[in-house]
């Protein structure tokens, strides 16, 4: 009769490579085109800046307008972005919503939108947001540095990758 301890080494083995491989197995399930999470890099580190801002209660407006920029980025479009930031800087005063109201193209609206949505996160963190609004992750944004956002209730809607993987990310608990 063969000992389960034979058993163990190749069961231990195989959880382990599990294990170290679930990283990278953790990206987004859309992979339908192999170049849709190239984009041009031009990550601000402006959300350092942005963690280090004291994080207040989001005002209404702030945050209806934000998820109108989001909503516009994850459409792939600029319409309403830049006045939509500028109601969030008035009622924030954050620096980055000043510079994603002056974003010229969505590529740079988009990387302007991550110090925003870390601040905004933040706020909610420490005082609520209101019902129906959720955080999502996408792991893929910015060269697999990852990204996160805050949106309506719904389908997730990816807005720092748009329609080239819209679905990209999964929901977290806020």
């Amino acid at each position: 009769m063969k000992s389960n301890r034979s058993l163990l080494f190749p069961v231990s083995l195989l959880a382990f490579m599990l294990a170290a491989a679930s990283p990278l197995l953790a990206g987004c399930s859309d992979h339908s085109d192999s170049h849709a999470h190239e984009h041009s890099g031009s990550h601000s580190h402006e959300h350092e800046a942005a963690s280090q801002e004291h994080a207040h209660a989001i005002p209404d407006e702030a945050l209806q307008a934000y998820l109108a920029v989001q909503t516009a980025l994850a459409a792939d479009t600029m319409d309403g972005v830049a006045e939509n930031a500028a109601i969030i800087h008035r009622q924030t005063e954050l620096e980055a919503a000043r510079s994603l109201a002056e974003a010229e193209d969505i590529e740079s609206a988009r990387s302007y939108f991550e110090p925003v949505s870390d601040h905004l996160i933040a706020a909610a963190r420490e005082h609520g947001v209101e019902d129906g609004v959720r955080l999502a992750h996408c792991p893929m944004a910015f060269d697999n540095q990852g990204a996160s956002w805050l949106q309506s209730e719904g389908q997730l809607a990816n807005p720092y990758f748009g329609a080239t993987m819209l679905r990209c990310g999964s929901f977290r608990d806020l």
